[in-house]
């Protein structure tokens, strides 16, 4: 490791760490690592003998960094850029270019009032809340400030689906997009912060979607299982402890189509003339869905070969696993292989499985149909078997939507790794849910 220090100007330090060497080959090498740590940059002031120790320390563990220090500069920074597709960045609204934490240094090194991140997209408020927490952990140890705020940074933006933006309690099942926990407080301060989806930016990109995801909320409200199926619930309308599932359904009953909510021009006092509690349930429902659906052209060609002979009106791509799930279930995927299998369910179910994903409820109050071969989630091989438990359901429709008809059935095309032991003819009973990637969501 070298140190390149000019004692007369004292106006910059840098240093390359490697194997006692400064050549960029050696640092391209220790980029192979199984650190986590992609070689990213990091700028301080005020170098001293201390810092160089602890930024040495830190070189130890996340091999590959460059590291640069300008005594003009009073800011530090640590510029973070995680590996990831580029439509896994889109559903989490992440920005492609890295992003960058900043210090402010104050009389030493182990004195940062302030640090905060730049450039973290929609998760920033995230990013920001856990770089507080590692200060206030380590705000007397410098080594472990800088340490713990690489793993905890490069970790919130790979995993931020998995904990809540507020109070960052894990949650019990890990998603995709980021969604705040049941706790009201939390809910409060998350819609308070203006944070989420915007329903008026959602409403005029994503119509098709916004009227899927409210019809699926209707549908499922106006259910003879409501209390059972609905879940999450928007915590606006549980009284004593209880679901209030006659509130939830006038509210949506005020909707007007998403038409005419597209042509309002304010959204949030129209629709608060309509009902005091429509913007909020409209609010709620967009953020709670944890899936990234997005509009496929029903003349793909991938998508004509999976349809075969079915007839269906529209088709959505899912996205729901989260980064490391998605890692996981690659690498099974890899070594087993996959089948591309069906699922049919009721459509007051789907407000459930957009944000809870594809679950085993054998045994539980919310298994509508039996279990003849055990335990576990049932598929088919054919799209004939699971179109027989794709039945509309029994309960209201949402007569203001475009997408959904009275008629209209949801099946779902999932890859699921293969395994003999979990067939049984055409049926596939998958008692493991981190087997099964929902990857098309089609309205027949």
């Amino acid at each position: 490791m070298s140190i390149h220090e000019d004692n007369e100007t004292n106006s910059e330090y840098s240093m390359y760490s490697g194997n006692g060497s400064d050549n960029e080959s050696d640092n391209e090498s220790d980029n192979e690592s199984d650190s986590g740590w992609d070689g990213g940059k990091i700028k301080f002031g005020i170098p001293n003998k201390e810092f160089m120790d602890i930024i040495e320390s830190v070189n130890e563990i996340f091999p590959g960094s460059i590291l640069e220090f300008d005594l003009i500069d009073l800011l530090g920074y640590i510029d973070i850029s995680v590996e990831m597709e580029d439509e896994m960045r889109q559903a989490l609204g992440i920005p492609n270019e890295v992003v960058r934490i900043r210090f402010m240094f104050d009389k030493g090194l182990k004195d940062i009032p302030n640090c905060n991140v730049l450039n973290g997209g929609e998760i920033q408020y995230q990013l920001n809340q856990a770089v507080l927490w590692v200060l206030q952990k380590h705000k007397n140890d410098a080594r472990n400030i800088l340490i713990t705020l690489i793993s905890t940074i490069t970790d919130r933006i790979q995993y931020c689906g998995n904990y809540c933006p507020m109070c960052h309690q894990k949650h019990n099942y890990p998603g995709l997009k980021p969604v705040v926990c049941n706790n009201p407080l939390c809910y409060m301060q998350y819609t308070e912060l203006g944070m989420g989806p915007n329903p008026e930016t959602e409403i005029h990109n994503h119509p098709d979607i916004c009227d899927l995801l409210i019809n699926f909320t209707y549908i499922a409200a106006n259910s003879h299982r409501a209390q059972d199926i609905m879940t999450p619930f928007p915590y606006r309308f549980i009284e004593n402890g209880k679901k209030n599932i006659e509130s939830v359904k006038k509210a949506l009953d005020a909707f007007p189509s998403v038409e005419e909510m597209c042509e309002f021009k304010d959204l949030r006092n129209e629709l608060d003339l309509l009902h005091p509690d429509a913007y909020y349930l409209l609010r709620w429902i967009l953020s709670t869905n944890r899936c990234h659906l997005k509009a496929v052209e029903n003349e793909d060609e991938y998508i004509k070969k999976q349809a075969g002979d079915l007839h269906f009106k529209k088709v959505f791509h899912i996205m729901h696993l989260p980064p490391e799930q998605q890692s996981a279930f690659q690498k099974r995927k890899a070594n087993d292989g996959v089948v591309s299998l069906w699922h049919g369910s009721s459509s007051e179910n789907w407000h459930n499985i957009l944000r809870n994903s594809l679950k085993n409820y054998s045994g539980t109050k919310c298994q509508c149909n039996g279990n003849a071969y055990g335990s576990g989630v049932y598929l088919s091989f054919g799209h004939y078997t699971a179109n027989g438990y794709s039945r509309c359901s029994s309960s209201a429709r949402w007569s203001k939507s475009t997408m959904c008809g009275t008629d209209t059935r949801c099946l779902l095309l999932c890859n699921v790794i293969k395994d003999d032991k979990t067939k049984h003819g055409d049926i596939y009973v998958i008692p493991d849910e981190e087997c099964i990637a929902m990857t098309h969501l089609f309205l027949c």
